[in-house]
Formats: C-alpha cells, sequence, structure tokens
C-alpha cells in the first residue's frame, strides 16, 4: 500500500533519471498522502535544476506541480530553485526540458506541449490522486510566482 511508497519518499532523487525511475517516483508523488509529497520535494531539493534539465526528471517536477496543494511548499523550494538567479531562468527557458515545469503552470495538460505518451500517465494518476485543492486553484496560486 501507500505504507510502502512513502518509505521511499525521501530517497527518489537517484532514481529520477531513468525513464523507469521516473515513472516510479511520479506514481510515488501521486498516490502518496501530502505529507509525504511533502518529504518528495524535500529528497529533491539542492537538485530541483538537474532533475529539470533532464528529460525524464522532469516529469517528476510536472507531476509534483499537478498534485502538491503547498503552493506556498512548491513556490519556496521547486520554483525558487528553479529561478534563483537571472542565469538559472534564462537557462531554463531556453532548455527543452527544464521549462516543461513552467510550461505546465501557464498551460496545464496541453498536448501543444506535452505528449501524452511523456505524461499520460501523471495525468490519468493525478485525476485519481487525493489531493484537497482544485487543480484550477493551485494553478492561480502558482501563476504569480512563475
Amino acid at each position: 500500500g501507500t505504507e510502502l511508497l512513502e518509505l521511499y519518499a525521501e530517497h527518489l532523487k537517484p532514481l529520477v533519471h531513468t525513464r523507469a525511475g521516473a515513472r516510479f517516483a511520479s506514481r510515488v508523488a501521486l498516490r502518496v498522502d501530502a505529507k509525504a509529497r511533502k518529504k518528495v520535494l524535500r529528497g529533491l531539493k539542492g537538485d530541483i535544476g538537474a532533475i529539470a534539465r533532464d528529460e525524464h526528471g522532469t516529469s517528476v517536477l510536472v507531476a509534483l506541480l499537478d498534485v502538491v496543494d503547498d503552493t506556498v511548499l512548491l513556490c519556496k523550494s521547486l520554483l525558487a530553485e528553479l529561478f534563483a538567479s537571472e542565469q538559472d531562468t534564462a537557462e531554463v527557458l531556453c532548455h527543452k526540458s527544464a521549462r516543461m515545469p513552467l510550461l505546465h503552470i501557464f498551460a496545464p495538460r496541453s498536448t501543444r506541449y506535452f505528449h501524452p505518451d511523456v505524461y499520460g500517465f501523471v495525468w490519468d494518476s493525478s485525476q485519481r490522486c487525493n489531493s484537497r485543492k482544485d487543480a484550477p486553484i493551485r494553478r492561480a496560486e502558482l501563476l504569480p510566482q512563475a
């Protein structure tokens, strides 16, 4: 059950750089409760930029943006680390994979930017996750920070 997945929450960083590992990490984030999702974010802290620049790792960040209710924590950890300096911001905006989390805030689930074969499992699973905050509310709170 979810108890086993919670054990992995803080130890996903080495897994997110492979396709299978990113899918597993995303599924962990989608299936655990809010407290364990915070652990997932804490476990990735310090490497958010490298994860965003990874073609597989960026799907984990998109999954977190899709399900984490604590938008203040998302802004302070994920977005703040992505856009720490002007140089980081320019790099994120120009990098093919790194800009995906930002695009997800502006155009969530848009098939123009997100191929369903790559991100479909995130969206299908997040429909069934135990999130208390509706996606439009979460998006409205993240937009001013992005």
